[in-house]
């Protein structure tokens, strides 16, 4: 580790250089991920194959909101 500190010199110490991402509509989705959704997942065992056995699912609709449905079932066992 001295040696590294040695080959970067006064770099290693700048703590005032700062790096980030900045992404349009954040602060939206962080008030939206913080309300609570009614949403629900429903099979659709009609267009499944091999349902009966499998039970593996097709999740189709908003990212947020789907993984919010996801998240309440998970914490509800």
């Amino acid at each position: 580790m001295a040696q590294l500190g040695e080959l970067l010199g006064a770099d290693a110490s700048d703590s005032a250089a700062r790096f980030g991402l900045s992404l349009p509509g954040k602060a939206r989705a962080m008030r939206a991920a913080q309300l609570l959704t009614t949403a629900t997942l429903r099979p659709d065992k009609a267009n499944s194959k091999d349902w009966e056995t499998t039970e593996n699912i097709f999740i189709e609709g908003d990212n947020l909101e789907v993984l919010e449905v996801l998240h309440k079932h998970s914490t509800a066992r």
